[in-house]
């Protein structure tokens, strides 16, 4: 997975090509890679920007148009040819428009509540019970499911979010990942299936049957 600090982030848009989206579109969206879409936007980019586009004139000039389109969030630099713009002053609107794609959100006050992927959700949530916890299935994620994990963090906040290139494929990792956990801890005799009380037999038929 691509682990990106938003605080590196620097993307130098040509102004031409977001004059363009502006005349020719109903909606633009950036993404974290500094690509450029018109209307047809795809559902699994990370996004550093995105908004409607409306009642933006196009007789203004164009540091006019660029500057109502981002807004006071952004704070874009407008040349004469490149717009530079730097995400970090805008994360909670980053944050904002990429959340309906979060395949689970992170922060420092109440760490990995939840996986918006339902299925990853159900059998995370059993896997508790064999002391395999939250953290340790996104740090798997982190390290062996493709997409991005952007980040902030100073010296007292952190905050991030993963959005998985491939929500089926992710799940069938984390699926695998659970099972073989439990398995090694029942072959090193951590765990007895034979002693299971009823949550566990419950939790270990959930799992193994996802």
């Amino acid at each position: 997975m691509n682990k990106i600090d938003i605080k590196d982030i620097e993307l130098t848009l040509k102004i031409e090509e977001l004059i363009n989206a502006i005349q020719n579109g109903s909606k633009i969206a950036i993404g974290i890679d500094g690509t450029i879409c018109i209307d047809d936007i795809d559902p699994k980019m990370t996004l550093i920007f995105a908004r409607t586009i409306d009642n933006i004139d196009s007789s203004l000039s164009n540091k006019e148009q660029l500057t109502k389109l981002f807004g006071k969030e952004y704070k874009p630099l407008i040349g004469d040819t490149i717009c530079i713009i730097k995400p970090l002053i805008a994360w909670q609107e980053v944050m904002k428009i990429n959340k309906d794609r979060f395949f689970y959100e992170d922060h420092s006050t109440d760490g990995i509540e939840v996986f918006n992927d339902k299925r990853v959700e159900e059998i995370a949530f059993e896997a508790v019970v064999f002391d395999i916890d939250y953290r340790d299935i996104a740090q798997f994620i982190e390290d062996n499911c493709e997409g991005d994990f952007v980040y902030y963090e100073n010296e007292i906040q952190f905050s991030g979010f993963v959005i998985a290139k491939d929500n089926d494929k992710a799940y069938e990792q984390v699926k695998n990942f659970i099972q073989d956990e439990i398995s090694h801890k029942i072959e090193n005799g951590e765990l007895d299936p034979s002693q299971f009380d009823e949550e566990e037999q419950t939790a270990y038929n959930i799992i193994f049957k996802a």
